[in-house]
């Protein structure tokens, strides 16, 4: 093997040979003093020579394992074969002490191989001082180690120590002077060392401290630890710390166990103390309330209704709260129970008169049982008056439909020419309406349904809605209303325009008819279908000019005006509009007059009035333009 000779901040791989090989050397001495054995016999100086005979080996064991029986050997071997046979005996020891060696034989530490040897002595070690370590919260070996470090060293993070190996996190010599500090802190002030702010001279303190005043031994130098490139040096030398402070910590956890028992019983004190006290109270609310019974002696859907309220009221305040604790203190005794289980005490057994947890939820039980019987004798109770209360109101109901049907009936049978007396019929079914007796009855019974509990639409035995009977009432007395003022009005326009009383009941016909929305005017499209209706054939632009010309402000052409327009077009009378619309009649629709055309009508106009048109109106490629003829004629 051959070694870098470039010496670097890290150390080369043959330094850290030689640093590990020096630390080696002095745990072995530190073991032989502090047995009180470090004779220049047992003294080691060099591991690949000083070991080669087996017998400081021997002697090593012998102080680390005092419970093993040392072995017959030859204390002065001289020959391979002598030296060999007390190797032998030695890694036999090693390995009736548990210490796990891979590989490495008695020829090896023979021969002087030194990569062997220290292989062998720091199995030696890891098994002593750091597989030794176990039970720290579930960690050993090096992970337990390492998490005592942490443990030790975790209330200085915020100044700078955080240990997560056996390198890097050890250079600045601080988590050295943190452990120190954390378990004796008069002997160095953590915060010196910290302001120091130089890595040697916060190790070299570090050491001193520990070797003059904790016994620590010297195990490694300044630069094993600011080049930190090995763990197995800085783990050797921590593991002294923490066999030093061990027993603290066996200690500690002494204290913590001590602690954790006190506060675990007098948690469960607390609460056996809180269950046996709401046991009561909740036994003495339960007796109190379950001797109360339902109360219908005076039946009436409110008194119904006020008990289901307050029941409601009860179960949702006060009877849900005590369950609510009951079922705490449910959970009370069994978190007693099993924490008991748990830490293997005894059962808890309530003292006498209070319910243990099944006789608890026993009693709850009961109670809920109560309860329920409570709930049905009242609920029956109202849906009892409940029934008949929705009786009354689809009864009502059903005779306001029927009067309202009659009364629109009624109105719909007035007619006649005389004006008088169907507006007087109007008014009076007006007047009936508004005197209903059955809508108010209707009214009250629904107010007194919704006050107490009952969804109107919820009623069931009828098919008519509350609000559309207000509505069906309102459309009935509208339509009598529209229907009055439109007698009213058939009545002023018969006296202003001197038509006759049977022409205008005529028009009342068509324009009801085609009042489709009852609105009392005729809309573009009933107009239209009016117009067809009537058999007068014009375009989509004159029918457009008629609606306008007769609609008022936008609301359609009102009956006054439909009037006006049946008077003109069905009058005989010579206006140019009347004439040209005639003559569009019997062309078709069309603005000139085919000689066909004019032969149809021969009969009815007569010869003489056929040649008088054909020789009269202009001639066009189409035949005869009336249009123009009719233009010129008319001012």
């Amino acid at each position: 093997m051959s070694f870098c000779k470039d010496p670097t901040a890290e150390g080369t791989l043959m330094d850290r040979g030689r640093r590990q090989e020096t630390m080696f050397v002095n745990w072995i001495n530190a073991q032989f003093a502090r047995a009180n054995h470090l004779t220049p016999e047992n003294k080691v100086t060099d591991v690949g020579e000083d070991l080669k005979s087996g017998v400081r080996l021997i002697r090593l064991m012998c102080v680390l394992c005092p419970t093993l029986k040392a072995p017959k050997y030859n204390q002065n071997p001289k020959v391979l074969f002598a030296r060999t046979e007390n190797l032998n005996q030695a890694l036999a020891m090693v390995a009736e002490g548990g210490i796990k060696t891979v590989g490495i034989g008695a020829d090896n530490i023979a021969d002087g191989d030194r990569m062997m040897t220290l292989g062998l002595i720091w199995s030696i070690i890891y098994h002593v001082r750091i597989g030794a370590i176990s039970g720290t919260d579930g960690k050993s070996g090096r992970e337990g180690l390492l998490y005592w470090c942490q443990k030790q060293t975790s209330r200085y993070q915020n100044d700078g120590v955080n240990v997560v190996n056996f390198t890097s996190s050890w250079k600045d010599g601080l988590a050295l002077a943190a452990i120190i500090n954390n378990n004796r802190p008069d002997l160095l002030d953590f915060k010196k060392m910290k302001e120091l702010g130089k890595p040697k001279e916060i190790i070299k303190e570090a050491f001193r401290v520990a070797e003059e005043h904790l016994g620590v031994p010297h195990l490694v130098e300044v630069e094993d630890i600011l080049i930190a490139d090995d763990e197995k040096v800085i783990m050797a030398y921590v593991s002294e710390y923490f066999s030093l402070f061990s027993k603290q910590v066996a200690a500690s956890d002494a204290i913590r166990r001590a602690k954790a028992f006190l506060e675990q019983e007098m948690a469960m004190a607390e609460l056996r103390s809180e269950y046996e006290a709401g046991v009561v109270k909740v036994k003495e609310w339960a007796d109190l309330v379950t001797a109360v019974q339902p109360q219908t002696d005076a039946p009436s859907l409110e008194d119904a209704w006020a008990q289901i309220q307050r029941f409601d009221a009860f179960r949702s305040g006060a009877a849900k709260e005590q369950m609510q604790l009951a079922q705490g203190l449910l959970a009370k005794y069994d978190t007693i129970q099993m924490s008991g289980k748990t830490h293997q005490r005894k059962a808890y057994q309530p003292p006498a008169g209070v319910l243990t947890g099944p006789g608890l939820k026993a009693f709850i039980k009961e109670v809920t049982e109560k309860e329920w019987q409570f709930t049905r004798v009242v609920r029956e109770y109202y849906a009892a008056e409940k029934k008949k209360a929705e009786q009354e109101y689809v009864e009502l109901v059903e005779e306001l439909d029927a009067f309202m049907e009659g009364k629109q009936q009624e109105a719909a049978a007035v007619a006649g020419s005389n004006l008088d007396d169907a507006g007087d019929k109007l008014a009076a079914l007006m007047e009936e309406i508004k005197d209903c007796e059955v809508f108010g009855k209707a009214e009250k019974a629904v107010e007194r349904l919704e006050n107490n509990g009952i969804p109107i639409h919820a009623v069931a035995g009828t098919n008519k809605r509350w609000d559309e009977m207000c509505w069906k009432l309102e459309q009935v007395k509208d339509y009598i209303s529209r229907k009055k003022t439109f007698y009213e009005t058939e009545k002023n326009v018969a006296a202003s325009q001197d038509i006759p009383a049977d022409r205008l009941a005529e028009f009342n016909e068509i324009f009801q008819t085609f009042d489709t929305d009852m609105s009392s005017a005729l809309q573009l499209r009933d107009f239209a279908n009016c117009i067809k209706g009537l058999g007068i054939e014009v375009d989509d632009d004159e029918l457009e000019v008629l609606f306008k010309k007769y609609t008022v402000s936008g609301k359609g052409i009102t009956f006054e005006k439909f009037v006006e327009f049946m008077w003109q077009a069905t009058a005989d009378t010579q206006s140019k509009d009347q004439v040209l619309m005639s003559f569009k009649t019997l062309a078709h629709n069309k603005e000139c007059l085919t000689s066909e055309e004019l032969q149809q009508v021969i009969e009815q106009l007569g010869p003489n009035l056929v040649e008088f048109c054909s020789s009269h109106m202009p001639a066009t490629d189409g035949g005869f333009d009336y249009v123009k003829y009719i233009t010129e004629t008319f001012e």
